[in-house]
């Protein structure tokens, strides 16, 4: 399927011709003309071709296999109700916002890996090759080495017979940790399938899931059953599922969503006063705000603790290296002297 970021642009070109009274086909041939992309530039050609044939719209981005579901079915919902221009630019801020989350979470994941690899380079260096002088002067000393010294020198003759072995390892974790951070949200979202941190996401996902439905002009039972599929989140799923379970007993939207434990309180109170009000869309988007900025302040939490504590972690391995091999020597010489 097409990326977030391709999905959002997509989305927004033909939103903003859509909303500029162009037609959906000659919008999708006008963004085709402009495009340098080969393989996009066919993907666009045969919806054209088929739009041409007078096949529903939704249909046609269905039957391409590109377009994910949600977006697939909230275009049928916008040519029905005929806010299809609204819809186009709120999917456009739904796959945006995706984006975005996927960016942080790969940026939450690169740089500590960065700083482990440089960990395991910098250890194995000191290990493999500079413990070697060392042993070399303790041995034109005629000294024996005790401890965790000597143990450092047996694991650098290891090191260093299985040397080959260690670079082809590290270059295919490279290339692993190259593939694992190219894939989309979700997969770095089931890193933390049982943090906080995946569940802010979660709940941010479907708060907005609510938005876009309620806003393209379906009720709350309809909006509720279509945006719980948004999340693969087992908890929030749970969630969902007893807020769906207490709406078909009867209960209200606002009780059903408070039973469920899905937002705090005070999200829940916007929600009752949205619901009387009559902006209970409006309410959705602001909620979906709050939880995308939670998870952008967790996110930089995150890194803040984990930058310092991998710096300080390397420091202190290579520290406890040398003082284990320098201390000796130290005694050594200072014998040497008396």
């Amino acid at each position: 399927m097409l990326n977030n970021s391709e999905l959002a642009t997509f989305f927004r070109q033909l939103g903003m011709l859509v909303h500029s009274g162009i037609s959906t086909l000659e919008g999708i041939e006008i963004i085709r003309d402009d495009l340098t992309d080969l393989k996009a530039q066919k993907l666009l050609t045969d919806i054209h071709g088929s739009l041409a044939l007078q096949q529903e719209f939704s249909e046609v981005l269905n039957e391409t296999g590109e377009f994910p579901k949600y977006a697939v079915d909230m275009i049928r919902i916008g040519n029905y109700s005929g806010k299809l221009d609204e819809v186009l630019a709120a999917l456009a801020i739904y796959y945006e916002r995706e984006e975005q989350i996927s960016s942080n979470i790969r940026s939450a994941i690169t740089y500590p890996a960065i700083m482990i690899f440089m960990l395991m380079i910098v250890i194995g260096v000191l290990v493999a090759r500079v413990l070697p002088v060392f042993q070399d002067v303790y041995q034109q000393l005629g000294a024996d080495l005790t401890g965790p010294a000597r143990g450092l020198m047996h694991l650098s003759g290891v090191l260093q017979s299985i040397l080959p072995q260690i670079i082809i390892v590290l270059l295919l974790i490279i290339i692993a940790l190259f593939f694992v951070l190219r894939k989309k949200s979700t997969l770095f979202s089931k890193s933390f399938v049982k943090g906080k941190l995946s569940q802010s996401i979660a709940v941010g996902r479907f708060a907005s899931g609510m938005y876009l439905t309620l806003s393209s002009g379906l009720d709350t039972d309809e909006s509720l059953k279509m945006t719980g599929s948004l999340t693969d989140h087992p908890v929030i799923q749970t969630k969902i599922q007893t807020c769906q379970t207490n709406l078909d007993a009867g209960k209200s939207f606002a009780e059903a969503i408070s039973i469920a434990d899905i937002f705090n309180h005070t999200q829940n109170r916007m929600i009752h006063i949205g619901l009387r009000s009559g902006a209970l869309d409006q309410v959705m988007e602001n909620i979906a705000k709050q939880c995308n900025d939670e998870t952008d302040g967790k996110i930089q939490h995150l890194l803040s603790i984990l930058e310092p504590t991998l710096v300080a972690i390397l420091a202190l391995i290579v520290g406890i290296i040398l003082l284990s091999v320098m201390l000796p020597l130290m005694g050594i010489m200072a014998n040497i002297g008396l």
